[in-house]
């Protein structure tokens, strides 16, 4: 999924089966699939708290979706990286679409949002995606459907994920993307956590970069005033937070992550920063580090020690 000549043959190739408008006499039903999942869980509450609330507000998108939604064909359902299979013939490279025990009739666009969600796809890489597959461009309404398609399949496959955690079967990461997909709710902010007992907070911080990212921390020397536990949310509760200054070396890896964590490891340039403080959720904390990269013309130039 991440190579993009590929991915275009492969959308190429959807394109061109969905094309065919090939019908048969049953049809996958997203919403009615969602929900038969959740029937599986047998009285068991789902593992997040907010679910009902999530629940609601993906149900919420099924009049755009049946307003927009074009004419249905046989569709895939499960078009995901794996189930395309790169084979030569005759000393020409075919593709075949494997695995069609969930193809029915249904939007087309669906497979689109399936291969996102497998692909745990960022928002950026949904578009490149979309555009792979609308060759002469994608109109705005479309665009908005698939990624309903993408928060109501990320529940359904969820869904599918908590049945399979009650059987004992665990998905890691999968699972809770494919619920992040639903809540379309992400927060881009720095490797962060609790001290534990035993550390201070520059071994804490070097140890969360390493577990989050894989990277290696060299904690730069700053004056005191800069890196002091201060207070976040005052009113709401007396947690404070401190922050370590220094450079990151190594190979980024998400090796070292809990089983419960979904995390994305951006290494972002000036460019891909002033998007994401236009664009996306961000802490504040972090937003306030990443406006000084902007426009800081000296790395840690306003660290320089205090006159006091």
């Amino acid at each position: 999924p991440l190579n993009y000549e590929d991915v275009k043959k492969c959308m190429k190739q959807l394109h061109a089966f969905h094309d065919l408008k090939l019908k048969v006499n049953h049809e996958f039903d997203i919403f009615g699939q969602m929900e038969f999942y959740e029937t599986l869980w047998e009285g068991m509450p789902s593992v997040y708290k907010d679910y009902e609330k999530t629940k609601a507000n993906v149900l919420s998108l099924k009049s755009y979706i049946d307003a927009h939604a074009g004419e249905k064909v046989l569709t895939h359902i499960d078009a995901v990286p794996d189930n395309f299979l790169f084979v030569e013939k005759d000393g020409k490279e075919e593709i075949r679409l494997i695995d069609w025990e969930y193809a029915g009739m249904q939007d087309p666009h669906v497979d689109v949002a399936m291969f996102c969600i497998y692909s745990l796809y960022n928002k950026r890489q949904v578009d490149r995606l979309i555009s792979a597959y609308f060759t002469e461009g994608c109109d705005d309404a479309t665009r908005v459907k698939i990624y309903c398609y993408i928060a109501a399949c990320g529940l359904l496959w969820s869904n599918w994920c908590e049945y399979k955690r009650n059987l004992g079967v665990e998905f890691g990461e999968y699972s809770l993307r494919q619920y992040r997909y639903a809540i379309d709710d992400y927060i881009y902010e720095f490797p962060a956590g609790l001290v534990e007992p035993g550390e201070d907070f520059k071994e804490a911080g070097i140890r969360e970069l390493k577990e989050e990212t894989g990277l290696t921390l060299t904690p730069v020397s700053v004056d005191p005033a800069y890196e002091r536990p201060y207070f976040t949310t005052i009113g709401m509760t007396d947690e404070s937070c401190a922050t370590v200054f220094g450079y990151a070396a190594g190979e980024v890896s998400n090796e070292g992550l809990e089983d419960s964590e979904a995390l994305e490891i951006v290494l972002a340039d000036k460019e891909e920063v002033k998007r994401i403080l236009k664009e996306e959720n961000v802490a504040i904390m972090t937003a306030y580090m990443l406006m000084h990269f902007l426009h800081d013309s000296e790395t840690f130039g306003f660290l320089k020690e205090m006159d006091l």
